[in-house]
């Protein structure tokens, strides 16, 4: 089972083409934000579970095609819950989502740019999507700056990981 908001629309509009990539079947419990989701036999064995990341990437807004990657094992989601990390004061958590946010989206967007991930804040929680150690330098970035680590520090890490994925890359075409 899966929460899910009650307008999110997306999802219940979208249930045919996610039963179909992830071959499993999903109904709706009404009035609960429930959905089960249920693998159909000849289904992959994460089948349900990956189903399940799909559902929660569209409920935190990943745009559809984007969580339909989920399918591969080339694709993971991961999420931060700032609140977690910087104790349950509404204000520490507002500046931590702006300090990971930054003006106008520009951290952000660096950091998904960066490891090329899409990440979106909705409420306390970051979610990250993208090819696995991708997310996972995308996430450790995020926890940086939550837990208070300066810009600069972040951008140095992900300027080093931004090297060495240029490096992997180049000695691949040689």
């Amino acid at each position: 089972m899966v929460k899910y908001t009650e307008s999110s629309e997306k999802i219940k509009k979208e249930k045919g083409k996610i039963e179909e990539t992830f071959n499993v079947k999903i109904e709706f419990e009404e009035g609960v934000g429930i959905a089960k989701i249920k693998a159909k036999s000849s289904a992959d064995p994460l089948a349900e579970i990956k189903a399940k990341e799909a559902i929660t990437a569209i409920n935190a807004g990943i745009g559809m095609e984007t969580a339909l990657k989920l399918k591969s094992d080339d694709f993971s989601i991961a999420s931060v819950d700032v609140e977690e990390l910087v104790g349950r004061k509404k204000k520490d958590v507002e500046r931590q989502i702006a300090r990971i946010i930054g003006r106008k989206g520009k951290v952000k967007n660096y950091i998904a740019e960066a490891t090329e991930t899409e990440i979106v804040v909705k409420e306390r929680t970051v979610f990250i999507i993208g090819k696995p150690e991708n997310v996972e330098a995308a996430k450790d970035a995020i926890e940086m700056l939550a837990s208070g680590s300066k810009h600069a520090s972040v951008y140095r890490m992900l300027e080093k990981i931004k090297s060495m994925e240029r490096e992997r890359r180049a000695l691949l075409w040689k």
